[in-house]
């Protein structure tokens, strides 16, 4: 029920009211267009220009794994990795000495097992891609991959996540079935990654990032397929923009069989 007596003091400073309501709508108005014109592209640029050009160029470090099956831990190796920016990653599996080996270069997965190859895996290089490789692409070339990789730019919405503000891209809303990238607001760095694929779901949440020369790095991923936990990697014994061989990087060494460098 409305109250008479407001009404009349209302009417009684009617100029007032209307300069006041003709503020409010503009500021409204103004707050709403601004929303509707940020987009994924606009938190891709802020990214993009935050790290490019000052993001390390390669990156090596040990990693601890733990796999899952039934909520049961299903056994652990460690893994050796190396990094070399834009699209080249080396995973040497507990003894580097025993050569089995992955490699990943120009987005093609090389698997070798005891020096031998078993298997060539095209379109396996959207991890080194996240990981800092798109720092060194342009912005155009990033906004292909990210098309590429399933995430719509048109698409965009801010949340929090672990009582933190985060951006989030490729969705509009939370819990979307869409292909999504959620970055740390303040330091802009890759928190989550949220993949849907024939009915099933990936969600791989990155945690504990630490800061190494001009970028950063996760020393915690967990990777859950459908909800539940498959794996666990710790990260640790980062070297950042060491001097490194770039043959390391290529399987032609392998397979000519010559020794890793």
């Amino acid at each position: 029920m409305f109250d008479l007596k407001a009404t009349g003091a209302l009417n009684a400073h009617g100029g007032l009211q209307k300069i006041s309501l003709c503020i409010l709508a503009l500021v409204l108005l103004f707050s709403f267009r601004s929303d509707h014109r940020f987009d994924g592209r606009e938190i891709l640029q802020q990214i993009y220009s935050r790290y490019h050009g000052k993001w390390y160029h390669n990156l090596q470090y040990t990693q601890d794994v733990n796999f899952f099956k039934k909520g049961k831990n299903n056994g652990t190796q460690r893994w050796y990795e190396r990094i070399l920016f834009p699209s080249a990653l080396r995973i040497d599996y507990i003894d580097p000495k025993k050569r089995n080996t992955d490699i990943i270069t120009r987005d093609t997965m090389w698997e070798f097992r005891k020096g031998l190859l078993r298997n060539i895996i095209p379109g396996m290089g959207d991890g080194v891609f996240l990981s800092g490789g798109l720092y060194f692409y342009t912005l155009e070339e990033d906004e292909q991959k990210l098309k590429d990789m399933g995430i719509n730019l048109d698409k965009f919405f801010k949340t929090k996540w672990k009582n933190r503000p985060v951006y989030v891209l490729g969705a509009d809303r939370e819990n979307s079935v869409e292909n999504q990238i959620w970055f740390d607001a303040n330091n802009l760095y890759i928190v989550r990654l949220l993949t849907f694929f024939n009915g099933s779901s990936q969600d791989q949440i990155m945690e504990g990032q630490v800061r190494l020369n001009g970028g950063w790095n996760e020393t915690r991923t967990s990777i859950y397929i459908n909800d539940k936990l498959v794996l666990e990697q710790t990260n640790s014994d980062f070297v950042s923009d060491a001097q490194v061989n770039p043959s390391d990087f290529d399987p032609g060494q392998i397979l000519t069989n010559k020794p890793a460098q």
